[in-house]
């Protein structure tokens, strides 16, 4: 009877080691099965843990992680957990995307674009806010400053080739001295007059604007992207390696806030307004301190 006993214990205690050794395997492959990314934000626009994340309509994996980047940038790292037999284009990006679902109401997109390499586990993926996601600043900013230089260096080549003119030909300012003295006067007036746009040009960078951002993407997109159709006052700026596109150029809180509402209820709907100062982006609460004073 005691045999007996001392046997099904052995065999209980089998069992379990067998069922604890099984678990374990379950475990480590389903870990191993997946794989780790990540994607940083400005706004995750109500993104949580646990949406899904889908590629091409289907669902791969889920938010894992939304926390606050430790750079004092107040942007936002999303981690994704995805299938491991999935791999994902070293060119591609990620958007957040409304999402028609009882359970969720967003879902992190990954866009797939054709390249010759694959992100590798633990990388971030490119952002790009698209549709969303949002929109283009450099270019503007850099074709004003361009313009800007281009007049002052007109002006100085002018201003340059009056002085040659005058020492090539004294002989023509000698018999007539007053005449001519009085003709450079007025060139020199006349040459001087664009310097009064190029100034105001100088004071408007100063001033505190306000922008809708509606793009970001890794690669500089152009201008003239069917994307940008009939958007007014587009533009984009660089930041940290990313182009960020924007539309509209507003000293007026309250005239961006409208602007945002048609531009999020037909083109672009997950449209957000930022401020800019010297061409430099601040936060909306020292834009609007900044115009109160």
């Amino acid at each position: 009877m005691s045999i007996s006993l001392g046997n099904k214990r052995i065999s209980l205690i089998i069992s379990i080691i067998i069922v604890i050794i099984v678990v374990t395997i379950l475990m480590v492959r389903f870990l191993s099965a997946t794989k780790t990314y990540y994607a940083i934000f400005e706004n995750v626009k109500g993104l949580s843990v646990s949406d899904p994340v889908i590629i091409e309509g289907l669902k791969v994996g889920n938010v894992k992680v939304i926390d606050f980047l430790l750079d004092g940038s107040n942007n936002l790292i999303v981690k994704i957990k995805i299938k491991s037999d999935i791999n994902i284009p070293d060119k591609s990006f990620t958007e957040i995307m409304p999402l028609k679902h009882p359970e969720f109401d967003k879902s992190l997109n990954i866009k797939l674009v054709s390249s010759d390499g694959y992100f590798e586990d633990g990388d971030t993926i490119n952002l790009r806010k698209s549709l969303v996601t949002v929109d283009s600043l450099i270019e503007l900013s850099n074709r004003t400053k361009q313009e800007l230089a281009e007049t002052i260096k007109s002006e100085v080549e002018n201003q340059q080739k009056i002085k040659e003119t005058k020492e090539d030909d004294p002989v023509k300012e000698e018999p007539l001295p007053k005449k001519e003295n009085v003709v450079a006067k007025k060139e020199v007036v006349k040459k001087e007059t664009p310097k009064t746009p190029a100034k105001e040009k100088v004071v408007k960078q100063d001033q505190v604007v306000f922008k809708l951002q509606i793009l970001v993407s890794k690669d500089k997109i152009p201008l003239t992207d069917k994307r940008f159709k009939n958007s007014k006052n587009l533009d984009f700026y660089e930041d940290k390696g990313l182009y960020k596109y924007v539309l509209g150029n507003e000293e007026s809180f309250d005239k961006i806030k409208e602007l945002s509402l048609q531009v999020k209820g037909s083109t672009f709907p997950d449209a957000f307004i930022v401020a800019f100062r010297n061409n430099e982006r601040i936060s909306i609460q020292e834009a609007r301190g900044l115009l109160e004073k």
